[in-house]
C-alpha cells in the first residue's frame, strides 16, 4: 500500500483558514453566550484578532453579530434592544451590558 502523500502547504491559504477560523469562533461565541459570557467574549476577541492580523475584513453578518465596545456577543431580547427608525431609514442596536448606541443604515 502506498504511503499518503503529505497535504501541500500552499492548497490553503492563510487568509481562507482564518476566514474559517472566525467563522467557527462567533459561532462557538453565539452557542455559549448564556451558559459561559467570559468563553463568548474570549471568542469574539479572537475573532477580532485574527482577522486584524490576517487582514481579513469581517461580513456584515459578522460585524452585527457582536458588541464593538464589550465584546458581547449580541442575542435580541437577552443583552440587547433592536429598534427601527423609519424616518431615518435606522436600525438601532442598544447593548444593554455597556449601554452603547449603534447605528445601521437599512
Amino acid at each position: 500500500m502506498a504511503a499518503k502523500k503529505p497535504l501541500n502547504p500552499l492548497l490553503f491559504s492563510k487568509p481562507q483558514i482564518a476566514k474559517e477560523r472566525i467563522e467557527i469562533l462567533l459561532s462557538q461565541a453565539q452557542k455559549y453566550a448564556k451558559e459561559k459570557p467570559i468563553f463568548a467574549k474570549r471568542c469574539i476577541s479572537l475573532a477580532r484578532k485574527i482577522s486584524k492580523r490576517y487582514r481579513v475584513r469581517l461580513t456584515k453578518l459578522q460585524k452585527l453579530s457582536f458588541c464593538k465596545e464589550c465584546e458581547t456577543p449580541m442575542l435580541p431580547g437577552y443583552n440587547v434592544s433592536i429598534h427601527l427608525l423609519s424616518k431615518k431609514r435606522l436600525l438601532v442596536h442598544e447593548c444593554k451590558n455597556c449601554k452603547s448606541v449603534h447605528h445601521y443604515r437599512y
